[in-house]
Parts: structure tokens; sequence; C-alpha cells
């Protein structure tokens, strides 16, 4: 085999190769459950985005490309994303983060959580945003039943508070050990205002 037939051939596996790995980056782009995205940065357009992301808002990719998504961004989070993206490319950044809402294909919004990896072109500028949305609806969901049970538990011991306080009749808490008649084994904890003086404190 000649030198040049050789370098073609080799050219030509190279080729085959490179092709083989762009089949697989691009079936690992569809495959993977996370909801993956390419934003360009001039424009605030969606280039390409994986058939997870599509299959969570239950459309085409063609309904969010280029500045489609926004109708499937709750309207009061639209400018606010843009306004993220551009914030973090005018300040150089590497990273993008944002919160919004999507909509699911039953209509109603789910809150998510965006992050970002700038792509620089030849002169170091931004061109591109590389990253993932994660659904946080459910996590969402759970911090505010648990901030909401805290809050309900707080006004109520407030309100036991004020009551036991302001109450005048003589109230107390005491830790007893056994035997149980014996006072003298009553250590008292806490008593309101009725109770202290009763007691002969004032």
């Amino acid at each position: 085999m000649s030198d040049v037939s050789a370098e073609l051939s080799c050219d030509v596996g190279l080729a085959v190769e490179e092709s083989q790995r762009l089949a697989l980056a691009s079936a690992a782009f569809n495959i993977v459950p996370t909801f993956l995205w390419v934003f360009r940065a001039a424009d605030h357009f969606i280039e390409l985005a994986n058939d997870a992301t599509t299959e969570f808002i239950g459309c085409r990719k063609e309904d969010i490309y280029g500045s489609e998504w926004q109708k499937v961004v709750h309207p009061d989070d639209v400018a606010m994303t843009i306004a993220s993206f551009a914030s973090a490319a005018a300040s150089n950044s590497d990273n993008v983060e944002c919160h919004f809402r999507v909509m699911s294909p039953d209509g109603s919004f789910r809150r998510c959580i965006a992050r970002g990896r700038a792509w620089r072109d030849a002169d170091g500028r931004i061109a591109r945003w590389f990253g993932l949305t994660v659904d946080i609806e459910d996590m969402s969901r759970l911090q505010d039943e648990a901030r909401l049970a805290a809050e309900n538990m707080a006004r109520s011991e407030a309100h036991f508070r004020f009551m036991f306080q302001s109450n005048l009749a003589p109230m107390y808490f005491a830790e007893i050990d056994e035997p149980y008649n014996d006072m003298t084994r009553w250590h008292l904890v806490e008593a309101n205002d009725a109770a202290l003086a009763a007691l002969g404190y004032d």
C-alpha cells in the first residue's frame, strides 16, 4: 500500500471514529433523564433541548426552540429568567443559575432551577450556555409545608404563652420525682405571675 493510500485510509478511519463519537454524544444527550439544553447568549434563544425536556413539558422541540420557550415559562418569570442570563454574561461569569416555573402537560406550573455553564467563542466572549434544569416542585412543596408547620407551631406557642402568663389563676409546670405526694421532690419548671404571687415571690 502506498503512503498516500495509507494516509487516506487513516483519515477515513478517523472520520468514522469522529462520526461514531458524535452519534454516541447525541444519543447520550437524549437518553439521559435530566433536562438538558443549549441557550444562545446573544438573543436568549434555545438552540437545542433533549428529549427529557420536551417530554417533561409535553411538547415538540420546535415548540421551545428560538424564543418559543417563553410560552411554556410562567409569564411572571420570563423577564427574570432572561435577566439572570444577561447579568451572568455581562459580568463575564462562567456560571448562571435561575429559578422559574415551567408549564407541565396538565397545564399546571412546576417550580424548577436551571444551572448553566458558559461556552466561549474564539475571542473569549460568552456565546452559549450549556445547562440543565431540575424539577424542584415536590421538594419545594415539602419545604413550604415544613415552613408552614413551623409558623403554625410558633403562633400556637405564642398564643399559649400569652394565655399562660396573663391568666389570673395560678398556673405552673413542675417535674415530679417519686413519691409523687412528697412536695419536696417537686421541681418548679415554669410559673405564671399569679402562681409566683401565690408562692410569695414578687
